[in-house]
């Protein structure tokens, strides 16, 4: 049975008003070639639909046989393949059939001859997709309608500058053991068996001679004698610790600033609402709405109602007195309509991925079927499955999926066969303990795998064809847990899953970090007052970890697969979906491998599509132009073949009989039938469009951040005196 696929219709829009700026295509379109006999231009598609790795789209074309002076234009109608590199937004079309042409002059011309022309020459000349341009020229978004759990957590509010100190369920130590490498050598003198790391957070908290916790972060110590708190600023550390320390935090970049934050260790899920002091409220221009300037988190205040609200993991939550509660949630349809006029390019556009019925919730609700495809070989592809103990199998509620519950990886028993998802990767098996092989089928039972279970992101990994040597396979960003609910986009399921009770294993997580949507990496981690908190790496495990199965499982880290690792950025948290001038002097985000799990962790055989990016010319910023603005107008076929195009004045012109007629603009519609001309806002789309690649160019070419100074040897001073028992 085929896999579901999300499948993204577009129909035509209405008409739309307002000022359209020039348009200035960046894609290279349109493609100009010779072919039997023609000089043959193909101007930008305008897609149609989407499912996983394929398209549907039509477009524009011009013919100009040899002899003749005028050009004749008319529409093509195609299927295609779409290879997308998510990394570098860019899609590669690798092949693409034309199954209808339409000219307005069909005698003379062979259509079946035609059709095999453009099927063979569009893939040869095409260039790279912008898939920011794609996600913004889509007329629509697909909502499958799965409900969530989105009640909300216990919400910490304080005016302090604070950071949550987030530990899944009671604390697990690890003692860090001395070992030898391979050699007999050992790795680091230094550590003492009397260190023990909190297993189950991704912070570097520490418990020292069973009596003395030690929290880290961007160079700096806090201390307790509980787990719990309070923690104070510590400055006499013992040095195992200290050595410690610079292992796992390569860069010791020291925090500045002089904001010193409160720490707040929570053992449930949570979400942190610290400000500066008492709210610091500021209006946005001309939206009735006011927002706390002194927190990096979203919290507003609704000026007719007095009701403040705050955005946390993509949910919206309410309530009159945020001190001390409580707090509800309000579905996103329920918002009111003022959160739709924050003017982007405002302080807090970032917001309106979390609006419905904006730009940006549309764009982003499209951009989350926008897969990362990569290619497996069947023969050099592989995996090892390990388990603490035996595999211990669990029913999946109202399924017919059994999940391992204390696997390395997601395992399914399905039939009585095994299936195992691995790095958006799937393999079966006859045994649960292999030999694994690649896939070529994801059974069907899986898409009933419910959101209350931990194993619900395998259902956005897809398979979706394969050769006798290799599979073509895909994820989307449901696998690294951005789902879509009432037309925007949330971070995780909302429910809590327990962990295995014999070793601490992550699960995908919906609250306890300061996680923000960004419109080209996805979610991500705020950074905290300016400090970097997280050390999630278990690659010293394997020289201080204890023996045993779980002994050098490197490849993990706190978050599990690899899926759960967001990127992050040392930064403030800036989101862009208007043009700001801002751009050019923040710091760089995270790097682009981050924001696709194949190329962050190869495996052998996995093989991930790959675009590269060309040089692009960009306000302010003097780079080679590879990829320069066309002066070529847009051209765009309708449903039924006609085609119309923009003039520079902003005018749209139909070919009518082989000339360009232009169309007044069309008066408010009373009756609900759709004109028969061609929708404005699709080229206001189209604007939009370009302006999301510049300013994706204007993300990433950003000046890089100082590198951190190296870290001073520390000078000697005494071990912490110890307290006799």
């Amino acid at each position: 049975m085929k896999t579901f696929r999300p499948l993204i219709m577009i129909p035509m829009l209405s008409l739309g008003m307002g000022a359209v700026a020039q348009q200035v295509q960046l894609s290279q379109w349109p493609i100009a070639f010779e072919a039997d006999g023609y000089q043959v231009k193909v101007y930008t598609p305008q897609p149609e639909a989407i499912d996983g790795d394929r398209f549907q789209a039509r477009a524009a074309v011009s013919l100009l046989r040899s002899g003749e002076k005028v050009p004749v234009f008319g529409a093509i109608w195609g299927e295609g393949q779409l290879a997308v590199d998510r990394a570098t937004r860019l899609g590669t079309l690798t092949q693409f059939e034309v199954g209808d042409v339409r000219f307005p002059e069909a005698a003379g011309r062979d259509k079946e001859a035609l059709k095999a022309m453009f099927s063979r020459e569009i893939p040869r000349h095409a260039p790279p997709i912008a898939i920011d341009w794609l996600v913004a020229a889509l007329d629509s978004e697909l909502d499958m309608g799965t409900t969530y759990l989105n009640d909300a957590p216990e919400i910490i509010y304080t005016e302090r500058p604070s950071v949550l100190v987030f530990i899944d369920g009671e604390p697990e130590y690890l003692v860090l053991e001395r070992r030898s490498d391979h050699l007999g050598d050992p790795v680091y003198a230094g550590i003492s068996k009397d260190i023990e790391r909190v297993l189950n957070t991704p912070y570097l908290l520490l418990r020292y001679r069973k009596d003395q916790h030690y929290l880290y972060g961007s160079g700096h110590w806090f201390r307790s004698t509980s787990i719990t708190g309070p923690y104070a600023q510590e400055r006499s550390v013992p040095i195992p610790l200290q050595e410690l320390a610079r292992e796992v935090d390569k860069t010791a970049e020291i925090a500045s600033g002089g904001v010193v934050p409160e720490i707040v260790v929570r053992t449930t899920p949570a979400v942190l609402l610290d400000l500066n002091g008492p709210p610091s409220m500021q209006p946005i221009q001309g939206v009735e709405l006011l927002y706390a300037t002194n927190t990096d988190k979203d919290l507003f205040l609704e000026i007719a109602t007095q009701e403040y609200y705050l955005v946390a993991s993509g949910r919206w939550y309410s309530t009159r007195d945020p001190r001390n509660g409580p707090w509800r949630h309000v579905p996103a349809a329920q918002l009111p309509g003022v959160f739709a006029r924050i003017p982007e390019g405002s302080a807090k556009d970032g917001v309106l991925a979390h609006v419905p019925g904006t730009n940006a919730a549309r764009e982003a609700v499209r951009d989350a079927y926008i897969p990362q495809t990569a290619s497996v070989d069947r023969q050099s592809a592989t995996l090892e499955v390990k388990y603490d103990g035996e595999p211990v199998f669990e029913r999946i509620d109202g399924t017919n999926v059994h999940l391992a519950v204390n696997a390395n990886t997601t395992v399914l028993r399905i039939g009585g066969h095994y299936h195992a998802c691995h790095n958006a990767v799937w393999f079966d098996s006859s045994s649960p303990f292999g030999p694994w092989m690649v896939s070529t089928e994801v059974p069907s039972a899986v898409n009933d795998i419910p959101p209350g279970s931990p194993a619900y992101h395998v259902r956005y990994v897809y398979i979706y064809d394969w050769t006798p040597d290799v599979v073509f396979v895909g994820y989307t960003p449901g696998y690294l847990g951005c789902y879509v609910q009432g037309g925007v986009v949330i971070l995780g399921t909302g429910f809590y899953y327990p962990r295995w009770p014999r070793f601490w294993y992550p699960r995908p997580f919906t609250w306890g970090f300061p996680m923000y949507y960004d419109p080209w990496i996805g979610w991500t981690f705020g950074y905290g007052w300016g400090w970097y908190w997280y050390y999630p790496s278990w690659m010293y495990w394997g020289w201080y970890g204890p023996a045993g199965p779980w002994y050098g499982w490197g490849a993990w880290g706190w978050w599990g697969p690899w899926s759960y690792s967001p990127p992050w950025r040392p930064e403030p948290r800036p989101v862009y979906y208007g043009h700001r001038p801002s751009l050019s002097s923040t710091r760089p985000p995270a790097t682009a491998a981050q924001a696709d799990l194949y190329s962050n962790v190869k495996r052998p055989g996995v093989r991930p599509t790959t675009v590269d990016r060309p040089s692009m010319q960009v306000e302010g910023r003097p780079t080679k132009p590879v990829v320069r603005p066309s002066k070529e107008r847009d051209h765009i076929p309708d449903r039924d073949g006609n085609i119309f195009r923009r003039d520079n004045r902003d005018r749209i012109e139909r070919y009518d009989d082989g000339r360009w007629q232009r169309i007044p603009r069309e008066k408010p519609r009373t009756d609900p039938t759709p004109p028969r001309t061609i929708p404005r806002s699709i080229f206001e789309q189209r604007d939009r469009g370009d302006q999301r690649v510049r300013d994706l160019e204007h993300y990433r070419q950003r000046p890089a951040a100082p590198a951190p100074a190296p870290r001073p040897a520390p000078a000697p001073q005494r071990q912490a005196p110890q307290r006799k028992r």
